[in-house]
């Protein structure tokens, strides 16, 4: 299971007559799990590693240590499922899902080359406007906006929103009827990004 070891390769994909291949492979790390791979340049990538035996983002050019280190693993628990991503690359930094020494799970811009410095705390934004969740996944960055689901229970449908980085406004996309059926890729779904208005 992708859990126990996935091995990290970096290539080039070639597309030829609608078959896609890929070239130049390079193995980049193994021996643990390595999922949600995001280039931040064209040289280097985060990823998330459980090789501390703890879930957290590394960065390519820095493998002794975790280039965002929180108090809970980043995202849903089932991120190494395809389509619950924990964080996101921003315009301004990186979004990570995290929770903090209080105990609330936040939604953290970061800066990209400090990401111990919180740029803005989208979760306590959140909060101000009068709600809270247990948990953020599925984090999208696009233009200005970010866009996650939050979980307050697991029982619970989902919530969609949508969080301006330029103005500070929540918007809240579904009530209760629509929670299920935003799980888990809501945002790479035809009728979705149609709804949103988000081009992919």
């Amino acid at each position: 299971m992708p859990w126990d070891d996935t091995q990290l390769s970096i290539g080039e994909l070639v597309l030829k007559d609608n078959v896609a291949s890929a070239k130049n492979v390079k193995i980049m790390s193994t021996g643990a799990s390595h999922l949600q791979s995001r280039f931040i340049n064209k040289d280097q990538y985060l990823y998330l590693s459980d090789i501390t035996d703890f879930w957290n983002v590394w960065k390519s050019s820095d493998e002794d240590k975790p280039w965002f280190k929180s108090d809970n693993e980043p995202g849903y628990p089932f991120g190494w499922c395809f389509g619950y991503p924990g964080y996101d690359i921003a315009k301004d930094g990186i979004v990570i899902g995290a929770k903090s020494k209080d105990g609330l799970n936040n939604l953290l811009l970061v800066d990209i080359d400090n990401p111990q410095t919180v740029i803005k705390d989208l979760g306590q934004l959140v909060r101000s406007k009068g709600y809270s969740f247990g948990t953020y996944t599925n984090v999208l960055c696009h233009g200005d906006c970010v866009y996650a689901l939050g979980i307050d229970d697991p029982a619970n449908p989902l919530t969609l929103l949508r969080i301006s980085l330029t103005d500070d406004s929540v918007y809240i996309y579904n009530d209760d009827s629509t929670g299920k059926d935003l799980m888990p890729t809501y945002l790479m779904q035809n009728q979705w990004s149609s709804q949103l208005q988000i081009k992919i």
